[in-house]
């Protein structure tokens, strides 16, 4: 399963320059897996419009969220402002970014994937179950 790492800076759209990209999460590429998975979770009743909806969701995907490194805030009365800074927490923020080519493949590639596992899940029921 490839995984995107690493975003050129070519790449980048106006106003994304500011981002911090270690932090974001990783576009995972669907394959076989993808597939095991949605077939797996069709076994519930009525999941199958899940895995459905998912599939169309990841093919329709174009931007995702952008992720923002906050500090958390601990009260301390020795310091001038009255806190003081004790780690840093990761968020998901307001903010939105297009997604790359190769994240745009990843995403079409992965609801493909989740919208094969559909018939084939209702193939295997058949041949389980046709006595």
């Amino acid at each position: 399963m490839e995984v995107l790492s690493n975003i050129n800076a070519y790449e980048l759209s106006e106003g994304q320059s500011d981002i911090d990209w270690s932090i974001q999460p990783q576009i995972k590429d669907g394959g076989i897996g993808t597939m095991l998975k949605g077939i797996f979770i069709q076994i519930i009743p009525f999941a199958t419009l899940v895995v459905l909806f998912q599939g169309l969701h990841y093919r329709k995907k174009t931007r995702t969220a952008i992720y923002k490194k906050l500090p958390n805030e601990v009260p301390d009365r020795r310091y001038k402002s009255n806190y003081r800074i004790e780690g840093y927490r990761i968020v998901k923020s307001d903010e939105w970014r297009p997604l790359s080519e190769a994240e745009l493949n990843f995403s079409r590639r992965r609801g493909k994937y989740y919208l094969l596992s559909i018939p084939l899940f209702f193939i295997l029921a058949y041949l389980i179950y046709k006595n």
